[in-house]
């Protein structure tokens, strides 16, 4: 019991002498935040006390939150309005509306629509057709260089055509045009003011035309090539007959004795003179000697066999068979388009109406029509 009277009596004269000096050190700043101190370590241990609380607060103050969001629209009408955002859609449809804008039309490049038009192609051929009879002559003789061959080609009731074959291997043609429908009578014979000339047979052939152009190749002599028989139903181009040293329109035993007694009167079988003047000089190389009576033998043996010496007939397409039709809409045309089918050297010039390259997207287009209206 003393002992406890003793302990307080310590205590009470220290707190007697400490107390009033704490307080005079403390100002009232210090006060404030000693009181501050206390406030938030008893904030803590309540927090500590009461977990649950605080986790129900936080809670509620996250659900307060959404309902802050909730009318966007409110919000910007308190305040000043968001600046609008573009519509995806709508700027879309801005750049497709920007594509799809018409072209200019004043730039070069730019490739404009053309305007389809199947009406174009409508029209057809004409139904007076027109045909025509083309011949091609070539020499195939082995004649003296520089000697030439005057032909006239005759077409009877049409026209006549001359005709000059040198010594090369040349093709020469000719072309009797709008021919109505018929048969006609072709003659090739050897001019006749040229000199003596190398006695050729006149040659004759009828040929059907029908709204076509028949094609006969001739030529001065017979050609020794495989595949070529000169039979009727064997293709061959047609043949000119050398050997009519008398021109009575024949090749015939008259011919071979006038050949022979021309080498007979030479020396050493060649008998010399001028070939202008020397019917028996067929090959025109100034003597009459075996090559001669050579080109006699070859026309007199294909005579003794029935060799068909008429040109097989090829037939081609008459332009006059033919309508060509131009879309105006996608090609411009410089010349005349029906010469598109005539070997005549004539230039047609196409082009697109856009003025640029003939490509799949900008075409020229071209129609022929076969069939008669």
């Amino acid at each position: 019991m003393k002992r406890m009277t003793a302990w307080l009596a310590a205590v009470c004269l220290i707190a007697t002498c400490i107390l009033p000096v704490r307080a005079t050190e403390t100002s009232g700043t210090d006060l404030f935040e000693t009181a501050q101190e206390s406030t938030d370590a008893d904030s803590r241990k309540t927090e500590e006390q009461n977990p649950s609380e605080a986790d129900a607060d936080g809670q509620k103050a996250e659900e307060q939150k959404p309902e802050e969001k909730e009318n966007p629209s409110e919000a910007d009408a308190d305040g000043q309005k968001p600046e609008e955002e573009e519509n995806p859609s709508d700027a879309e449809a801005d750049s497709i509306t920007d594509t799809d804008a018409s072209p200019d039309v004043s730039d070069p490049l730019v490739q404009q629509p053309i305007t389809q038009n199947d009406d174009w192609n409508a029209k057809q051929a004409s139904v007076s057709m027109m045909g025509g009879i083309e011949v091609t002559l070539m020499n195939a003789l082995p004649i003296q260089q520089g000697s030439r061959i005057y032909l006239t080609v005759t077409l009877e009731g049409v026209d006549s055509k001359e005709v000059v074959l040198e010594s090369n291997s040349e093709k020469h043609s000719v072309l009797f045009e709008d021919l109505q429908t018929g048969t006609y009578h072709l003659m090739i014979s050897e001019k006749e003011d040229s000199c003596t000339g190398f006695g050729f047979l006149t040659y004759e052939q009828d040929i059907q035309v029908e709204g076509d152009v028949k094609t006969a190749e001739i030529y001065t002599g017979f050609i020794e090539v495989d595949g070529i028989n000169y039979t009727v139903d064997s293709p061959h181009p047609g043949a000119l007959l050398i050997g009519d040293v008398n021109r009575d329109g024949k090749i015939d035993e008259l011919d071979k004795e006038a050949i022979m007694q021309a080498i007979s009167k030479g020396t050493d079988g060649v008998w010399t003179g001028n070939p202008d003047s020397n019917p028996t000089d067929l090959n025109k190389d100034g003597q009459t000697d075996l090559v001669d009576l050579q080109y006699y033998a070859n026309s007199k043996a294909r005579i003794n066999e029935n060799a068909d010496t008429k040109a097989s007939l090829y037939s081609r397409l008459s332009p006059d068979s033919v309508q060509v039709n131009i879309n105006p809409a996608s090609t411009q045309v410089s010349g005349d388009v029906g010469e598109l089918l005539k070997d005549n050297g004539s230039i047609v010039r196409l082009q697109n109406t856009n003025g640029t390259e003939i490509s799949e997207a900008a075409p020229v287009e071209i129609g022929f029509n076969l069939t008669s209206s």
